[in-house]
């Protein structure tokens, strides 16, 4: 088989990496930015994203831009035609990269709440209840490994939160910058940056010291075929972490991945639910990752908040943005996981810090979603009537699924602020108007616990 490059990391400028093949799901996945798809979507980004990234190639003049904006082009006869033609087919194909597919228009207004190069900043509004929490608590703010997909938005709550109250404790976002985010991101939002890579116990005693840290480091996707890495990241590098940092506070994210399949008349699993390590090494690993924080709590006293989150969504990742895309593409939606949970990644963010004030030793766990048990059938019909597409469904709901009961965490943190409507109507709106994604699949429909 033709080794295949990762056209995130291809994008990003990362050097040159090679996706691994996962046979038993016939996917490759990357071992740099965890970016896992069928050869097929492998195939169609790297050609997109190679028009993007050439598209100048094909310039006859060095003026040539210039000229045709005025109506003129270089050169003249048939090489005019030729630049004419190459020129608008590359923006053609660089278009479709940045904008997505058209598609019927539905009934009734869909929008998005901000403009698109705004939605970070959208993401990580601070509530005034954020605020509030901060001022209780002590900085430098810590975020260990905050160059995924929540670790900006983390890291931006933290310094505009600090900010309306007047404080300019520093927050230090930690990464090796490798995967969706670089340096850049933060420090233009007033973030410091430090690239470590937290598995070298060396490199980790060399980050300052801090009082309040969030741990939000890991591995997931790619990992059912990398079972060494799964021990590296979410066993071994977390119990140095947490060894380094025993004498701060710590928030440290992790899955309601942890806990059994529970029916949906259950109301989902709570925090006293016992975790299961039987679907698949992940939550084994996820599990072995709460443990490393839950020992230094236990032994030294250390204040720890576990998130078990399930599941965050954004316009650019999540499982709303998986269903989406299938109805608009005109794939079949699985419903074997028939239920599912949800919450707005602003939401999550917002409660992720305010469990500051739950943190505690023993460690407590904390269970960050939604308030409904939501169909995974009735969210694909709904995409369909929002984005004009029939939804295709397939397959029939297993009696039980992840699910989460969040009441206590809304009891002491309030109920999140994004309404499911909203959600669906936002995430609808960005396939519509934009369409760029993160590339990420979540994988949610699968039932084994292999990513």
């Amino acid at each position: 088989m033709k080794p295949l490059r990762c056209p995130m990391c291809f994008a990003r400028d990362v050097d040159v990496v090679f996706l691994l093949h996962d046979a038993r799901h016939d996917e490759h996945y990357c071992p740099q930015c965890a970016y896992s798809a069928t050869a097929a979507d492998v195939a169609a980004r790297l050609r997109a994203y190679g028009a993007a990234r050439y598209r100048d190639r094909d310039r006859r003049h060095p003026f040539a831009e210039r000229r045709r904006a005025s109506g003129q082009f270089a050169g003249e006869g048939t090489n005019c035609l030729e630049f004419k033609c190459a020129l608008d087919k590359v923006r053609a194909m660089s278009a479709a990269v940045t904008k997505g597919p058209e598609f019927p228009q539905s009934d009734g207004a869909v929008a998005l709440p901000c403009a698109p190069e705004q939605v970070d900043d959208f993401l990580s509004r601070p509530s005034a209840a954020v605020s509030e929490t901060l001022a209780r608590h002590a900085g430098p703010f810590l975020v260990l490994g905050a160059g995924g997909k929540i670790g900006l938005h983390l890291s931006a709550m933290l310094r505009r939160g600090l900010d309306a109250v007047g404080r300019r404790d520093p927050v230090i976002a930690v990464s090796r910058f490798s995967t969706l985010r670089d340096r850049a991101d933060f420090e233009s939002r007033g973030i410091s940056t430090v690239a470590c890579d937290l598995a070298d116990e060396a490199a980790l005693a060399k980050l300052p010291d801090a009082p309040t840290v969030f741990f939000l480091a890991g591995v997931k996707f790619g990992t059912s075929a990398a079972s060494g890495l799964l021990q590296k990241m979410n066993v071994e590098m977390p119990r140095l972490v947490a060894a380094r940092y025993r004498k701060a506070q710590i928030v440290a994210f992790s899955t309601g991945c942890v806990y059994p399949f529970v029916s949906p008349e259950s109301g989902g699993a709570t925090e006293e639910t016992p975790v299961d390590p039987t679907p698949a090494a992940y939550a084994a690993s996820c599990i072995e990752r709460e443990r490393a924080f839950a020992d230094v709590a236990a032994r030294d006293g250390t204040r720890v908040a576990l998130i078990r989150l399930n599941y965050a969504v954004e316009f650019r990742y999540g499982l709303l943005l998986d269903i989406a895309q299938k109805v608009l593409e005109g794939r079949p939606v699985d419903v074997a996981m028939g239920y599912v949970n949800v919450i707005w990644q602003t939401d999550a963010v917002e409660h992720s810090i305010q469990a500051l004030d739950m943190a505690g030793s023993p460690a407590v766990p904390v269970n960050v979603t939604g308030g409904a048990i939501l169909s995974v059938r009735e969210i694909a019909e709904r995409f369909g009537e929002l984005l004009g597409r029939p939804a295709i469904v397939t397959g029939q709901e297993a009696p039980t699924a992840w699910l989460n009961d969040a009441r206590r965490s809304h009891a002491r943190l309030g109920a999140p602020r994004t309404s499911f409507d909203e959600m669906m109507r936002w995430t609808a709106a960005w396939l519509r108007g934009v369409g760029q994604t993160w590339g990420k699949p979540t994988g949610f429909e699968r039932r084994d616990g292999r990513f």
